[in-house]
């Protein structure tokens, strides 16, 4: 019978969802690239999956939506910076996003967030379908390398939005049984169910505010999570660089030439004014070379990349900081340090493709050791993250078709 239920209902919903006034189809979403990012050192990175209030609806930028607030919320509470990377789209099934999730590199993220089952309420899946598929998916997040967690809206929402009728009504009572669910499926694993309400009456229109309050409710948490010592990603967790991939991403971006940028030349030049070093360079790495593609200061010099120390800069999704190049074991030792004048301090971080790939680093080199604070830390990854944005930008330019 279920199963019959499930047939009527599933066209009943992809209809409503494609005309009804009050559909959260008919707002308009995020125009801009699906990152955000929140000031501060050290930071966590998040993957946010699913559909629903993952997409953005009723906003124009990821900023105003759940994965900007998100990440603001976050830093606030546990003062570190915060990556959010967006995977996510109107009628995304739990399969889908099994699927989905399986061919990602949790490697990459501190923690997940997927927003799930709201399309399963209004197409009446048959209870035990939705556990079978929830098993699935916590079994594969809970296998995972990071923290995960599960959000679903509680039954308030799924009969608020949808026009009063005894449709309506039966959604609210499947959606109520698949939070149930989704807390025994959860129960004893890694992976944290949640729930949000988005009001008694229901509201068509979301704005920035509704994602605000959401995610006031879900960061204490996913902070809780992201502080424990088990989740804090390390050097151990990272997953080994696929070299094919990486080069791949980096002559996608078509930036391994001699041509001047003048975006570049101004956020390097900022870098080195700031932090008053004597060089600050945006360089790339390729197979065999490292390119400098802009540099303010005394030119770092053409070096081999097994000499270069941009090349063990990739090797982490972090900022690396060596205070004194010829007191490190990795360094000392090199042509180029023992020169008079060379380079004795040195920090960089990393510039990713939108696929995540590490093809460069904005570094710091200066000819005197020094230190290197939490507030320098924050302040050169956003002038990187500024970088990696035109860069990831002038990436999509090019993949469109022309």
């Amino acid at each position: 019978m279920d199963g019959i239920v499930h047939a009527i209902a599933k066209p009943l919903a992809d209809v409503w969802m494609r005309s009804s006034r009050n559909s959260w189809r008919q707002l308009p979403t995020p125009l801009d690239a699906p990152s955000v990012h929140a000031d501060g050192p050290d930071a966590d990175r998040i993957l946010l999956m699913g559909s629903g209030i993952a997409v953005g609806y009723g906003v124009l930028s990821h900023d105003l939506a759940m994965g900007g607030h998100l990440a603001r919320r976050l830093a606030e509470l546990t003062h570190r910076g915060v990556d959010v990377d967006i995977e996510a789209r109107p009628g995304v099934l739990i399969v889908d996003a099994t699927e989905a999730y399986s061919r990602a590199d949790p490697t990459r993220y501190d923690a997940s967030l997927l927003v799930l089952g709201d399309i399963e309420a209004m197409q009446l899946l048959p209870l035990e379908s939705f556990r079978v598929q929830v098993r699935a998916l916590v079994r594969l997040l809970d296998s995972s390398a990071p923290e995960a967690f599960v959000l679903m809206g509680t039954a308030v929402a799924s009969a608020g939005i949808l026009d009063p009728s005894a449709y309506a009504r039966a959604v609210a009572e499947r959606a109520r049984d698949f939070v149930a669910i989704l807390r025994e499926e959860c129960d004893g694993s890694r992976v944290t169910p949640l729930m949000i309400t988005f009001g008694e009456q229901g509201v068509a229109v979301v704005g920035r505010d509704d994602y605000q309050a959401w995610a006031s409710t879900i960061a204490p948490g996913m902070m809780a999570a992201l502080n424990a010592a088990s989740c804090r990603r390390k050097s151990a967790v990272y997953g080994p660089i696929d070299e094919d991939d990486r080069l791949k991403a980096l002559r996608d971006m078509d930036v391994l030439d001699d041509s001047k940028d003048r975006g570049f030349d101004d956020i390097v030049q900022m870098a080195r004014n700031l932090f008053g070093t004597d060089t600050a360079a945006l360089n790339f790495i390729d197979s065999d070379r490292q390119w400098v593609k802009s540099f303010a200061g005394a030119h770092p010099g053409e070096i081999p990349r097994s000499e270069t120390v941009c090349s063990f800069a990739i090797q982490r999704p972090e900022l690396m900081v060596v205070e004194d190049l010829s007191a490190d074991s990795r360094f000392r030792d090199r042509s180029w340090i023992r020169r008079v004048g060379a380079p004795r301090f040195y920090a960089g971080y990393p510039i990713e493709s939108a696929d995540g790939q590490r093809v460069g680093v904005l570094c710091l080199l200066d000819s005197k050791p020094r230190t290197f604070s939490e507030r320098d830390h924050a302040l050169l990854r956003q002038l990187a993250l500024r970088l990696q944005a035109m860069v990831r930008d002038r990436e999509r330019q090019r993949s469109q078709p022309r």
